[in-house]
């Protein structure tokens, strides 16, 4: 019993990490990439004028 309840936890905890990591990821990632964006078109007008 103890070990099936200690599996089910481990299992949900896996899960909770899992869920917050992808939480914590795809935001991040987005505003990376946003102000990647505006680095490079930066970069751009500066390099061009």
């Amino acid at each position: 019993m103890f070990e099936k309840g200690r599996h089910g936890l481990k299992e949900y905890f896996n899960n909770e990490m899992n869920s917050l990591r992808y939480f914590i990821h795809t935001p991040v990632s987005q505003a990376f990439r946003q102000v990647q964006k505006q680095l490079s078109a930066t970069a751009f007008v500066v390099v061009h004028s």
